[in-house]
C-alpha cells in the first residue's frame, strides 16, 4: 500500500498517542488528536491496519460486554518486548539478594509505566516474594491448567494477598500494598494481547528464577 501524505499524517498521530501513553491506541483517540470524524480515523486505521504499518489487537470492555479494536504501531513494538527483556535482566541480578531488597530496587525502577510494563515489574515482584513460600512449581502448574490469561494473571495477585495474610510479612507487604490494587485493575484494562504476552513473561520469569538459564524472552 502507497503511505500517501495523508496517511502518514494518521500513522504519525497513532505513534505519537502510543509514545505518550505506552498503550495500544484506538481510533476516537486519534479524531480527538487531528481533529476528524471518528469515521475518518476510522476508515484510516483500518487502511494502515491492512497495509501492514498498524497491528491490530483486542480490549475487553467488561461495563458493556464486547471488545473494542486498538492498534499498535508495528514499527515500535519492538520497544515493548524489549522492556521485558531489561525486567527480566533487572531479576536476573536480583536472584541472590533477599526479597526485602529487591523489592526496594524494583520499586525505585518501576516508575511510570505503561499499564502492561507495570504489571510486569508487579509479577517479578510477586514471584521473588512467592519464590521462598511456594517455588516457582506452583506458578508453572497454574499456567499449565490452561486457563486464559487474565484468570492466570489475577490469579497471581490473590496468591500474594493470601501469602501476605498467612505469613503476615509486614515488612515485604508494605512495599506492594500499592501496587497490588493498581496490578489488578491493570490486568483487566490491557489489551488481550498484552494479557497474553505477560503470561508469557511471567512463565520465563518463574522459570529463570528457578533455574540459571539466559535471558530470551519469545513472545507468544
Amino acid at each position: 500500500m502507497e503511505l500517501t501524505e495523508r496517511k502518514r499524517e494518521f500513522l504519525a498521530a497513532v505513534e505519537e498517542l502510543y509514545r505518550e501513553t505506552g498503550q495500544p491506541v484506538h481510533y476516537e483517540d486519534v479524531a480527538k488528536r487531528l481533529e476528524v470524524s471518528k469515521w475518518t480515523a476510522y476508515d484510516m486505521i483500518r487502511d494502515l491496519t491492512r497495509g501492514g504499518f498498524l497491528r491490530a489487537q483486542y480490549q475487553r470492555l467488561p461495563s458493556v460486554g464486547r471488545s473494542r479494536m486498538i492498534v499498535v504501531p508495528v514499527s515500535m513494538e519492538q520497544e515493548w518486548q524489549q522492556n521485558l527483556v531489561g525486567i527480566l535482566e533487572i531479576m536476573q541480578e536480583l536472584k541472590d539478594k533477599n526479597p526485602k531488597t529487591s523489592l526496594e530496587i524494583l520499586s525505585q525502577k518501576i516508575g511510570k509505566q505503561s499499564k502492561g510494563i507495570f504489571c510486569a515489574y508487579v509479577i517479578v515482584m510477586s514471584l521473588i516474594v512467592l519464590r521462598s513460600a511456594v517455588g516457582s512449581v506452583k506458578v508453572l502448574e497454574l499456567l499449565a491448567g490452561g486457563l486464559c490469561p487474565q484468570v492466570v494473571l489475577a490469579t497471581l495477585g490473590g496468591m500474594m494477598l493470601g501469602h501476605f495474610l498467612k505469613t503476615k510479612s509486614d515488612d515485604l507487604k508494605g512495599t506492594l500494598d500499592s501496587y497490588l490494587p493498581k496490578y489488578q485493575q491493570y490486568i483487566s484494562e490491557v489489551s488481550d494481547e498484552e494479557q497474553k504476552q505477560l503470561v508469557v513473561f511471567l512463565e520465563q520469569a518463574a522459570r529463570q528464577l528457578s533455574t540459571n538459564s539466559g535471558i530470551v524472552f519469545k513472545g507468544g
